[in-house]
């Protein structure tokens, strides 16, 4: 029997069967291609509001990686600013700037979808963890692995617990200074199998226990959304949304609120996450 790092009480009958599998893996390029033009056709509705909230999340990333000025230096970059200056007057020296950097991190982002299932003695059935697009692969070569998402009798019951132990295990290993892991879920840990022969809290136990240990490392940064379920009883940093419509804004303003120097903004976030 296996034993996740996290939680010493947690078994595992068999780990023989789970797979780690890449997208492109569990489908023939022609099938992906299809599934990815499906996809596309759903998504066509809301194209304009996913337009808009990229442009919005990607200027608040961009804005922490924004360079500040020194102006008024005797070398450097030209300030055409102020050369209106030296057309007024022409004794006026010419005004140089120099770019001064400011401090970002390097950042990479992960998100994982729990889709309730999960509870029980020693854990009895396989898992699947599916990686879409690996953090180092360009968006051109997997973009079509997204289209996997639409194929039916694909994914296996999901524990919780551990597959967020997986990802954190996968971010963990990895270079950049700043680890984002975000998950989406709309229900508690729950499968048949374990639950018929373990306490009835198996499951969210180890989830729970999961949760802890990643918060507690404080290596990688968890935020989570409930759509439709109360995750705030189990993250510090998350917020419940009662419709999957709203996913998309809710992901934005999560991200969005990590990246946000103003801690008042940041107080806003957290306040708004644990009152709902």
């Amino acid at each position: 029997m296996a034993k996740p790092r996290s939680d010493p009480d947690y078994e595992v009958w068999s780990a023989d069967q789970d797979e780690e599998i890449r997208a492109e893996d569990l489908a023939e390029p022609a099938e992906l291609e299809r599934l990815r033009a499906y996809l596309d056709q759903q998504l066509e509705p809301l194209k304009g509001a996913v337009s808009r909230l990229a442009n919005k999340l990607q200027r608040r990333l961009q804005a922490q990686q924004n360079r500040s000025w020194e102006f008024d230096r005797e070398e450097g970059i030209l300030d055409a600013g102020r050369l209106a200056r030296v057309v007024a007057n022409p004794t006026t020296p010419l005004s140089f700037k120099v770019e001064k950097d400011t401090e970002f991190r390097d950042t990479v982002v992960t998100l994982w979808l729990a889709s309730g299932r999960p509870q029980q003695p020693g854990r009895l059935n396989d898992l699947r963890h599916i990686i879409y697009k690996p953090a180092d692969a360009p968006w051109r070569r997997t973009r079509e692995n997204l289209g996997l998402m639409m194929k039916e009798g694909l994914l296996k019951e999901n524990i919780d617990g551990e597959a967020l132990e997986w990802a954190h295990r996968r971010m963990a290993g990895r270079a950049e200074a700043r680890k984002i892991m975000m998950v989406i879920s709309d229900g508690a840990p729950v499968d048949d199998s374990p639950l018929s022969g373990n306490p009835e809290n198996y499951l969210e136990k180890h989830l729970r226990d999961v949760i802890s240990m990643v918060e507690k490392r404080k290596a990688v940064e968890l935020i989570a959304i409930g759509i439709g379920h109360d995750v705030t009883r189990y993250y510090e940093r998350a917020v419940t949304i009662t419709d999957v419509e709203q996913l998309a804004g809710a992901m934005t303003e999560q991200l969005a609120g990590l990246f946000d120097s103003d801690p008042r903004a940041r107080a806003k976030l957290l306040g708004l996450a644990k009152a709902s």
